[in-house]
Order: C-alpha cells, then sequence, then structure tokens
C-alpha cells in the first residue's frame, strides 16, 4: 500500500484507497503495533491446536482477548507460542507505519434495508459460483469452519446436517450480524469526513 502510495505521489496523482477490512483502513490510517516474526513450524502448530483443541488454544490466549474466529485466535496462539507473551502486550505497543494519517475519509453507507436485500440477492450468487466446491475444500483440508461465515453453513448442508433452504438463510442471517459490526465499527471508529448512502451520490467539498 505504501509504495502504491507514494507512487501515486510522485507521479502527481491523488491516492484512492478503497475498500477493505477496517482492520486494513486502521492500519493505513493510524497505521500497526509492531508484531514478532513467526515461525512456521510454531505458526502450523497454532493452526492445529485451532483445529484440535480449541480450549488448550484459548487458554493461550488473555481475557481481553474477544476475537473467535478461527483465524484471529490461531494468530492470538502463534504469538504466545513464539514468545510466551500474549499478542494484546504486542496490540497495546506504539504503532507505527501509517500510510496516509490525514485521509480524507468518504463513507458509503446505505440504508439497512438497501442493504439487506443485497445480501439476500448475492448469497445465491455465491451458491451458483462455486461455493459447494470451497465447503467441500474446507473439510478436505480439516480446518473448523464453525466461525467462518458462508464455509460454515455450507460445511453444515454438505455433511447433511441442515437442507439447502436452511443452509441459505443461516447464511443470509450471519451475514446480516457481520454487516451490523461492521457499521457499528466505521459508525464509532472510522471518523469519516463525508456519509454517502450510495455510490452513485454527489460529493460536495
Amino acid at each position: 500500500a505504501r509504495r502504491e502510495y507514494d507512487a501515486a505521489l510522485r507521479a502527481g496523482r491523488t491516492p484512492i484507497f478503497v475498500g477493505g477490512t477496517g482492520y486494513y483502513i486502521n492500519a493505513i490510517i493510524n497505521g500497526i503495533s509492531p508484531m514478532p516474526d513467526i515461525d512456521d513450524a510454531v505458526r502450523a502448530r497454532a493452526r492445529e491446536l485451532v483445529t484440535t483443541d480449541i480450549d488448550v488454544a484459548r487458554r493461550m490466549l488473555p481475557p481481553e482477548f474477544t476475537a473467535t474466529d478461527p483465524q484471529r485466535v490461531a494468530r492470538g496462539v502463534e504469538v504466545f507460542l513464539q514468545t510466551g507473551r500474549h499478542i494484546t502486550e504486542f496490540q497495546n505497543m506504539p504503532r507505527t507505519g501509517a500510510v496516509a494519517p490525514a485521509a480524507f475519509k468518504i463513507l458509503i453507507n446505505p440504508p439497512l434495508d438497501v442493504l439487506r436485500a443485497r445480501i439476500a440477492a448475492r448469497i445465491p450468487k455465491m451458491l451458483s459460483g462455486g461455493a459447494a466446491a470451497e465447503g467441500r475444500a474446507v473439510i478436505d483440508s480439516g480446518w473448523d469452519a464453525r466461525r467462518a461465515i458462508g464455509a460454515a453453513q455450507m460445511v453444515a448442508y454438505l455433511r447433511g446436517e441442515i437442507d439447502m433452504d436452511t443452509c441459505v438463510q443461516n447464511w443470509i442471517t450471519k451475514t446480516n450480524q457481520y454487516a451490523k459490526r461492521q457499521r457499528t465499527w466505521f459508525r464509532t471508529q472510522f471518523a469519516a469526513d463525508i456519509v454517502l448512502d450510495s455510490a452513485d451520490a454527489p460529493i460536495t467539498f
């Protein structure tokens, strides 16, 4: 991101960052806390623990660690295995490396009914685009998909635990819940300079 940002400035262009998770956007604007390098063997061990013995894995995390998805839990475990210190110790260190701390921030925040309609239309498209094959790959990999939206519902369907209608409805429900958390983050953490209800809305500076 920094390389492209600097290249745009050198060329006399205005760099624009679009999309990304809250974590990515936060890192662009505020920088990130220093994190230790993790050996490949340690990373593999952390993922194994999260998959096979989540109770042991969680004992390596501090009480204030609230993430539940497997990837973030594994990240916390691998930091502990590598350093003997909780990941929150590193997260609380001063941040460095902000790319665009003075960025002008625009948030596209469509009405809730519009967002829910888009989510409801998107899930069937994902199913027709190969989601079942991805779910099968998750099963074959042995990864614990219980916390992964979409993968968890697809795996449950492929295992015969639910029918397709339930799979779709559960997937839509979980996605709506995730979207609600995203909207909360943007409302409380992003501090947008302009908020639009549509990508087609005009912008006046």
